[in-house]
């Protein structure tokens, strides 16, 4: 049934709809300049002019997230900041990432000088992928429809992250930021092994993007899709193109003429992706802190729009963990779990949560787990 219905979304994505954006593709794989991450923060106005200056020449690729928007009575979002700098250990902005690695000193000439010596990165990735805005009864989602190839063996901890940048922002009082990750959305559920194909269906789902403050319906202009293959903090690969806009240069003759086809075929993926997206929302999200060895990893367990239970936490070989708790996190709700691994040494650690969602039964999550120095 699930192939039945991409084979629908294939055919119908290339057919002009008016009003209807077209599909980018992302299929190039020439890499882009380095990935500078802004974290915002008091200070340095001078850094964030320049590194604005650099991406508007095209000399880097940015990404403006911004810390503690909602603290400052900001409209901006921040959910994922927050997450994003976790990853690096940044408490607090302002701070500088150059490829996955954080600049040590702020200083402009010490950040430019960083952002030089980024090394050339080669292609790890192929992508074959379109990217297409598609209007639902909730509002518009962000699909990404296509085939991944890993051109290099990768590692079990690697994943997609999808960004959609705000290229200039502002929020409800009037402040402006260039370059603002609105949403970000990992993906991990791809063979990593080289050479190897894996056809995927990854979206943006309208809760999500309405949250991030994103308008789709009203103005689908301005919007930046990037999308990052990361290995822990190392930044692998990045690739980046504008989301499709509404303006197509299809006669209204041509659309009445398939409209249909259309229809039906409109009906199809809605139900699908309705489907797909009440999955989607109701699974918890989980995120390990940073963990050094010999001390307890500590799990983050945020609930969607449905009560869960945690129900087992086991720790793949050579590791091994100690659980015999249930833990019951309500809807929309957070709680913290720790285990304590044991006798794996050097080893990369992956843990494998067993999960029950009120209303579609248990599931198993994989959760890399990265260490820290």
């Amino acid at each position: 049934m699930r192939g039945s219905i991409v084979l629908f979304v294939v055919l119908l994505l290339p057919l002009p709809l008016v009003g209807a954006a077209d599909p980018s593709s992302l299929v190039t794989e020439t890499q882009e300049p380095p990935l500078v991450e802004w974290f915002h923060g008091e200070g340095y106005g001078d850094v964030l002019a320049q590194l604005e200056a650099e991406a508007s020449l095209g000399n880097i690729r940015l990404l403006h997230w911004r810390l503690n928007a909602e603290a400052e009575g900001s409209s901006f979002p921040d959910d994922d900041a927050a997450l994003r700098a976790e990853t690096f250990g940044i408490g607090a902005g302002p701070a500088v990432v150059v490829d996955g690695r954080r600049a040590e000193d702020m200083n402009i000439t010490a950040v430019l000088d960083a952002i030089d010596a980024s090394a050339p990165r080669e292609a790890w990735m192929a992508y074959d992928l379109r990217v297409d805005v598609v209007r639902l009864d909730e509002g518009p989602a962000v699909v990404f429809e296509g085939s991944i190839t890993p051109l290099h063996p990768l590692s079990s901890g690697t994943m997609v992250l999808l960004a959609l940048t705000d290229v200039s922002a502002v929020d409800d009082e009037g402040r402006v930021a260039q370059h603002l990750v609105r949403e970000m959305r990992p993906e991990a559920a791809f063979n990593r092994t080289g050479g190897t194909t894996t056809e995927v269906t990854w979206y943006m789902t309208p809760e999500h993007l309405t949250a991030a403050g994103v308008d789709l319906a009203s103005s689908d202009l301005g919007y930046v899709i990037s999308v990052l293959l990361v290995d822990g903090t190392d930044v692998l690969d990045v690739r980046s193109i504008s989301l499709p806009s509404r303006v197509t240069d299809h006669d209204a003759g041509t659309a009445l003429s398939l409209l249909p086809l259309t229809v039906i075929m409109v009906v199809v993926l809605v139900l699908f992706f309705r489907s797909e997206i009440a999955t989607a929302d109701a699974l918890p999200r989980l995120v390990a802190a940073p963990w050094k060895q010999g001390e307890e990893v500590i799990v983050h367990v945020a609930a969607a729009n449905a009560n869960c239970v945690l129900t087992r936490i086991e720790a793949m070989p050579p590791w091994t963990v100690r659980w015999t708790r249930r833990v019951d996190v309500p809807a929309g709700s957070t709680s913290e779990v720790s285990v304590r691994p044991s006798r794996g040494g050097e080893a990369p650690l992956r843990l494998e949560i067993g999960l029950e969602v009120d209303g579609y039964g248990g599931w198993v999550q994989s959760l890399n787990v990265e260490r820290c120095s």
